[in-house]
Order: C-alpha cells, then structure tokens, then sequence
C-alpha cells in the first residue's frame, strides 16, 4: 500500500489523537498557570479548546503539506516518463490513429448541430 494512502487515512486521526494529547499536556502540567489562568474559569476551557483547535489545525496543515508534495512528486515522475529520453518510443509505439477514428465516427457527431440564422 502506498504511503500516501495511509498519510491520508490517518491523517485526520492522528490530528484528533495530537489534539487530545497536547489539551491533555495542558490539564497535567499545568502550563497554563504560567498565564494566571486556573481552573475553573471560563478562560480555562477557551484556552483547553485554542490548544486542541491550534494543535488538530496544525497536524492537518501539515498532512495536507504532504499529500500536496506526494502529488506533485507523482506529477514530475509521469511528465519525466512522458517527456524524457524515450518519449519518442512511447509517442511510436502509440496505436491511436486519429484519421481512422475520424472515419469511423458517425456523421451526426462530425458536424454539430447549429441553428441556422
């Protein structure tokens, strides 16, 4: 399986589980004391959800940074393949005919149909 499909799969899990962990950090450690925040206030639990938002919104940031990058990754392999050295193989060993598939499309699709003014 390719490891684009798991960052994709994952991904959003594990910037829940991130989320979880850092607000968890936060009510253990109390790191928020620093700021004269304590328990039981409103601005504790606005700073318990800033800090999971910040922290999911971050992982995700992060995991959407990656897939980006896969793709386009993906994208210089295929253009490399199709341009590079042995283009021209590829381009010859094509078995599309343009004229003979111009010869066996029907005749209603050769010519639209455009009213007449």
């Amino acid at each position: 399986m390719p490891i684009n499909r798991i960052v994709a799969f994952l991904g959003p899990y594990i910037a829940v589980a991130s989320g979880v962990i850092t607000d968890w950090l936060v009510v253990h450690v109390h790191a928020l004391t620093t700021f004269h925040i304590t328990r039981g206030t409103v601005s504790y639990a606005i700073s318990q959800i800033a800090v999971f938002g910040i922290t999911s919104l971050l992982v995700y940031a992060g995991q959407h940074k990656w897939l980006t990058g896969w793709q386009q990754y993906q994208s210089l392999i295929a253009d490399e393949a199709f341009n590079g050295p042995d283009a021209e193989q590829h381009l010859a060993g094509s078995t599309y005919d343009e004229a003979a598939a111009v010869d066996e499309m029907p005749e209603s699709a050769a010519t639209p149909d455009v009213p007449e003014s």
